[in-house]
């Protein structure tokens, strides 16, 4: 009875880490996509990151005709599910396409195109460092932002000391 006792805990507990793993996948809708990307207004220089719903990421540089594809390493499940908590809490979807302001130009855009549960939106701005001061949605656009360069920091963040400089 006891070796009974001992088997049936045994499956029950190996069966609850089976349910954990299944709701940590779970939590990771299959389409989700993200394409992060900082750009001149020129379009000189382009850089891009691409992170899916697997964690596999990876960086496209364009510089003129030059395209370069670096692989990223793999994006935790925690960072994907830190951008996925971010996107709903800021009401990523209910943001306009576009913010820029006539006065406030620095020649620099960024924009974040996102597929999440049968949904893609994309939100492009420019001067983004201006008019986060003017501007809550923008605001709410930048916290995306932040939780997208958490999940790559390593690249995301010295891209882009480069080329705000």
């Amino acid at each position: 009875m006891r070796t009974i006792t001992i088997l049936l805990i045994t499956l029950l507990s190996l069966s609850c880490s089976n349910c954990q793993a299944n709701r940590e996948t779970a939590a990771i809708p299959e389409d989700f996509e993200v394409t992060a990307s900082s750009y001149t207004a020129t379009g000189s220089i382009k850089q891009s990151v691409y992170i899916n719903a697997k964690g596999t990421a990876y960086l496209e540089t364009t510089e003129g005709d030059q395209v370069t594809k670096t692989r990223l390493p793999e994006v935790s499940r925690q960072s994907l599910r830190l951008i996925i908590t971010m996107v709903g809490k800021v009401k990523f979807f209910g943001l306009r396409p576009t913010y820029y302001s006539q006065k406030l130009t620095d020649g620099q855009f960024h924009s974040i195109e996102i597929t999440l549960g049968g949904r893609m939106h994309k939100v492009k701005v420019e001067a983004m460092r201006q008019l986060i001061r003017e501007s809550s949605e923008v605001q709410r656009f930048a916290k995306v932002w932040l939780a997208i360069v958490a999940a790559t920091p390593n690249e995301m963040s010295q891209r882009n000391s480069s080329q705000d400089g």
